[in-house]
């Protein structure tokens, strides 16, 4: 299901309103996912100091009566209110969606309150027969926002902008450049375009070239990836922690390599689903925008591998997204710990 709605004008318009009602995030895209929650929570509660006053964060819809108490506190010292649902497993039962479908209509109660319900990839597969049905249903309880992956031509675009915000320039092919060596993860093109213009600020550069692209940045290609795919599906805990720790001395954060742990155990979870199903090589790679011979390499790897561990990893992997999002706890002991559960 293609989205046909450009979903960086919608979102930009959205925030600049009050954002009061419920909004269904989906889609394959994460990065987007998270940068337009955390624009919402700043136009909901800029006051940092506020924020454990009026954002509440729920990680299952098993406590509806916990949700709906939640939802009708006012706000504290503020004008706004958000609460925020991850992991509404609405796949599991009619039940689990009339449940979503109840929580999100009675938002509109509450004009001071934002509600989000944050789906990863995984969780609601747009390639299901069913997601149009439900789809329909949840629109009439709220807004729901689809984020796709960018084509490249927005992509290379988002780069562009991304240099130009922090005062410097970068052309058409260096973009491209960068495109490629981050492998098109908007996670890790936003940590390295960081690394970038904090390099070139220091050197006193205004344009990014590709000897300081290829020399400042790091590489991710589509053999690195099934690496640290290969040393999942393995239980290879030492080699994914040693992975992680050359990553951490090469200045990544915590927080990216989550995020790409979490993509990884993603892919490999629809592929297996994927298989199950008796999808083609090629039509799992049109679907999840993955190279054919990436693909062909992870269904190799998975064929011993049952799909309930990939969906126990993808639940720790959340568990652990949410620590990071909502606690103060430390992020390099959350990550330590989300790996050890491989």
């Amino acid at each position: 299901m293609t989205p046909k709605t450009d979903i960086t004008k919608q979102t930009k318009d959205l925030l600049s309103g009050d954002m009061q009602g419920a909004y269904f995030l989906w889609g394959e895209e994460e990065y987007l996912k998270r940068a337009f929650l955390s624009d919402v929570k700043k136009l909901v509660c800029p006051d940092d100091e506020l924020k454990t006053f009026n954002i509440t964060v729920f990680d299952s819809l098993d406590d509806k009566d916990g949700i709906l108490s939640a939802m009708s506190c006012p706000p504290q010292f503020s004008d706004k209110r958000l609460v925020v649902i991850y992991g509404a497993d609405i796949k599991k039962s009619k039940e689990s969606l009339d449940t979503l479908c109840a929580i999100m209509k009675k938002a509109s109660d509450y004009k001071e309150l934002t509600l989000i319900v944050y789906m990863y990839a995984s969780q609601f597969d747009s390639s299901e027969s069913d997601t149009k049905s439900k789809i329909a249903k949840i629109s009439k309880c709220g807004m729901c926002l689809c984020f796709d992956f960018l084509p490249r031509e927005k992509l290379l675009k988002w780069i562009n902008r991304h240099f130009v915000s922090e005062g410097f320039s970068v052309t058409a092919d260096i973009a491209s450049l960068i495109a490629d060596r981050a492998a098109c993860d908007m996670s890790i093109i936003s940590h390295e375009i960081s690394k970038l213009c904090a390099y070139m600020r220091q050197e006193g550069i205004t344009e990014a070239s590709r000897e300081i692209v290829e020399s400042v940045t790091g590489k991710k290609t589509v053999f690195e990836a099934f690496y640290i795919s290969n040393k999942i599906l393995k239980r290879d805990i030492e080699g994914v922690m040693s992975y992680v720790t050359d990553a951490l001395k090469k200045g990544a954060e915590p927080f990216a390599l989550i995020a790409e742990l979490t993509g990884e155990i993603e892919k490999l979870y629809r592929i297996k689903c994927a298989m199950k199903s008796g999808m083609s090589p090629s039509d799992i790679s049109s679907r999840i925008g993955m190279h054919e011979y990436a693909v062909k390499l992870r269904m190799q790897a998975l064929k011993s591998t049952k799909s309930s561990h990939l969906k126990f990893l993808l639940e720790k992997c959340y568990e652990s997204d949410i620590l990071l999002k909502s606690t103060s706890a430390d992020a390099q002991c959350i990550l330590t710990s989300l790996i050890t559960c491989l």
